[in-house]
């Protein structure tokens, strides 16, 4: 992972640190001046209730003075210290108790479960009772049972309440952090990808073209024909990558055109097939003209070209090219004989900058070329599907047909 990456990474967990140092310096300030308050009625009253009560602020600002000297804030011992000084308070305080302490002790409770960091429950749990147990004690005398029962009731479920709300968005915050940890590291994998299969051909061509370059002479013509249909399709497996590469980021953007027209089937699949001659073409009842499909030509084949290429990389070594068509669309299936995907990875095989684990002796890629033909096939009014039968992995595309002429090949098998 890349020093950037990693720095984005912490940065969470910087920011964490950073609350817990703010929550220790404030309570550390507001106890100090409630010291400074309730020492100063002492002093002018000579009430020894004030130094009684001035004790818990005393030892919470102490507390938190300590914690930033050493550079380990600890918001969670300050809570309890405001906690237990809230109960010292009411036990050393001439006055009758009333609803505000619970109060208290409530903001307490609900600070401790955002700041917490483990054992949120058992804590939430432990406050729940707390709360419920000082809402019917800390009620002015004559308050009869019944409303010291609601007044705990009221307590505990507002507390409830949002302990569970402020647990569910803590989860979902860990959900979409751990989201992206594993979004960073693809693309970092991805960038990698995309280095070795530039890389790849890129290196061929430039060896193949300083060989022409500098021994052109020392080679004979069938020689420099084939160097020269080395730097084609090594130029094109560029431009492919390239090609996808474009394509995710527009359509990420909203911006790529498309020229949707009647498009012949046979010729995009044609055109594919040619420069994979192990695949085999399927077509219904021998019909490989006729077929037509409402897309845009270029990127049906880009479409085609993924999925296959895909297939040859990754699934077994029959790979067939089946065309169907029957009443308002037409399906291109790319099937291979290989096993079929985990659950898991049929979840996530079109997602972008996933790259399925590469076989012994095959390079990955760039994690892209089912994502591009995915976006492209629905931007057409289609889509691409993963299934296996038992037998063959399928991709299948599925794009709207052009004509009603699809109705009567359907009808008439061909």
């Amino acid at each position: 992972m890349t020093d950037a990456a990693v720095k984005d990474l912490a940065a969470p967990i910087g920011l964490a640190g950073r609350i817990d140092r703010t929550v220790v310096q404030l309570a550390t300030g507001g106890a100090i001046v409630f010291f400074a308050v309730l020492f100063g009625n002492w002093v002018a009253m000579g009430d020894t209730s004030f130094l009684l009560q001035s004790i818990t602020p005393a030892v919470l600002a102490t507390t938190g003075i300590v914690m930033l000297a050493v550079g380990k804030p600890l918001p969670l011992t300050h809570l309890v210290i405001g906690g237990l000084g809230i109960v010292f308070y009411v036990a050393v305080s001439d006055v009758a108790p009333t609803v505000d302490p619970v109060v208290g002790l409530l903001v307490l409770s609900i600070a401790g479960v955002a700041l917490a960091k483990r054992w949120v429950l058992v804590f939430a749990a432990g406050a729940a009772i707390v709360l419920g147990v000082a809402a019917y004690s800390w009620m002015p005398e004559g308050t009869s049972p019944a409303d010291r029962l609601v007044s705990a009731f009221v307590f505990v479920v507002a507390f409830g309440f949002t302990t569970w709300l402020l647990v569910f968005l803590k989860r979902q915050s860990m959900r979409d952090r751990s989201r992206l940890e594993n979004l960073v590291a693809s693309k970092d994998e991805f960038i990698a990808a995309v280095s070795h299969e530039l890389r790849t051909p890129l290196t061929a061509v430039v060896g193949l073209a300083e060989e022409l370059q500098e021994r052109f002479d020392d080679f004979t013509r069938p020689e420099v024909d084939e160097f020269v249909r080395l730097l084609v399709a090594e130029s094109a497996d560029v431009a492919d990558i390239v090609e996808d590469l474009l394509v995710a980021a527009r359509t990420d953007l909203g911006s790529l055109a498309m020229s949707i027209e009647d498009v012949d089937v046979g010729d995009a699949v044609d055109a594919i097939a040619a420069d994979a001659p192990t695949v085999t073409v399927v077509w219904p009842r021998g019909a490989g003209r006729g077929i037509t499909v409402r897309a845009d030509a270029l990127r049906l084949r880009q479409i085609l070209r993924n999925l296959v290429a895909n297939a040859v990389r990754y699934g077994g070594p029959g790979v067939r090219v089946v065309v169907a068509a029957g009443g308002a669309e037409v399906t291109v299936e790319v099937r291979d004989d290989g096993p079929p995907l985990r659950a898991e990875e049929r979840a996530l095989v079109f997602e972008a900058y996933h790259r399925t684990p590469t076989a012994p002796g095959r390079p990955g890629s760039v994690g892209l070329g089912l994502t591009v033909s995915q976006r492209l096939a629905r931007l057409m009014g289609g889509d691409v599907e993963y299934d296996h039968d038992g037998t063959e992995a399928i991709f299948r595309l599925r794009l709207p047909a052009a004509s009603t002429r699809l109705v009567q090949l359907a009808a008439t098998g061909g």
